[in-house]
């Protein structure tokens, strides 16, 4: 999604609320998504550079680390293909639509056929989309989404798309994790304890962040995870975020 630009921004608002904003560039990937959306429940942020991925919820910071069958994945691939996606749904041939030129702007009005347009409230009777384009370039600057409902009520959502956009400020916290040299916690993860395959890999995270332990994408099962060389103690959490810390991580059959 990048494209031809140094950095890109979406961000979404519902009735006037930002409900998530993410961005774009080639040194990373920051997005938050606000309690409402999809039904989260809390805030969450993330930020993700070609080396490290850190999360922020519940009040906390954490360091997410994703394990293969004989390592840590590779983030620097996972951050690769960050943006490598599509984020405006197919259109229904069925829809009606309305285009009009103004201002060096292509505008294309859809008015969605509801019987084939899934809405998450079934009091919603009419959804009508406004993309707005830039005439030359052919790109998407904002597309606005128009709710109504049954009694009346009219509700909207606001994607706005900024190229070449600055950053933002709240991914300096993360920037400043990712670069920190002092002040530091050791986390040794040891892989197939007592095997010939046995590998261990060390990262070293800022202290007052916490880490969590996640299967690779690609990986369908789940690891068990052990605090001592014996493997007689499970793993249960990161339990305390200024101390070193020692895993062994088990994969079943």
């Amino acid at each position: 999604m990048l494209g031809d630009y140094d950095s890109l921004s979406v961000q979404t608002t519902f009735n006037g609320n930002v409900l998530y904003n993410v961005y774009w560039c080639k040194e990373y990937f920051y997005s938050f998504y606000d309690a409402e959306y999809m039904n989260l429940g809390i805030d969450n942020t993330s930020f993700l550079t070609a080396r490290a991925e850190f999360s922020y919820f519940n009040n906390t910071y954490v360091r997410c680390v994703y394990l293969t069958t004989n390592g840590f994945a590779d983030e620097k691939e996972t951050f690769n293909v960050i943006g490598e996606f599509t984020f405006i749904s197919k259109i229904n041939p069925n829809d009606g639509f309305d285009i009009t030129e103004k201002d060096g702007s292509i505008i294309v009005t859809r008015t969605c056929d509801m019987d084939n347009t899934y809405v998450a409230d079934e009091k919603i009777v009419s959804c009508v989309e406004t993309y707005v384009l830039d005439a030359e370039t052919r790109e998407i600057n904002f597309v606005t989404t128009t709710y109504t409902y049954d009694d009346g009520t009219v509700e909207e959502g606001v994607v706005t798309i900024t190229r070449n956009a600055e950053g933002p400020e709240e991914a300096e916290t993360f920037i400043n994790f990712e670069n920190q040299t002092e002040n530091l916690r050791t986390v040794n993860v040891v892989f197939n304890p007592g095997t010939e395959n046995e590998k261990t890999e060390i990262i070293q995270i800022p202290n007052g962040i916490y880490v969590n332990f996640y299967s690779d994408f690609n990986i369908e099962k789940t690891p068990d995870l052990y605090v001592d060389e014996a493997l007689t103690q499970k793993y249960v959490n990161d339990s305390d975020a200024n101390a070193d810390l020692t895993v062994y991580v088990v994969w079943g059959e």
